[in-house]
């Protein structure tokens, strides 16, 4: 399971997440937030299977993903 700022896919939204990548490109060298479809391609290339994305509500989401 992965806790992160989701951003949208063209990176327009929503607002605490592009908040959040100001604040890492600030603080780090390559400080970025991703999308769900960025973090779900990760994660098929590391073998895992059925990515997807929980909403608990407020400005974090989850995305969860099975070990075959």
């Amino acid at each position: 399971m992965i806790s992160e700022f989701l951003v949208n896919q063209d990176r327009s939204g929503p607002p605490m997440g592009l908040i959040f990548a100001v604040n890492m490109l600030a603080h780090t060298d390559l400080g970025d937030t991703f999308s769900f479809e960025e973090i779900s391609a990760w994660l098929k290339e590391a073998g895992l299977a059925n990515p997807r994305r929980i909403d608990p509500g407020g400005p974090v989401g989850l995305v969860m993903a099975d070990k075959p």
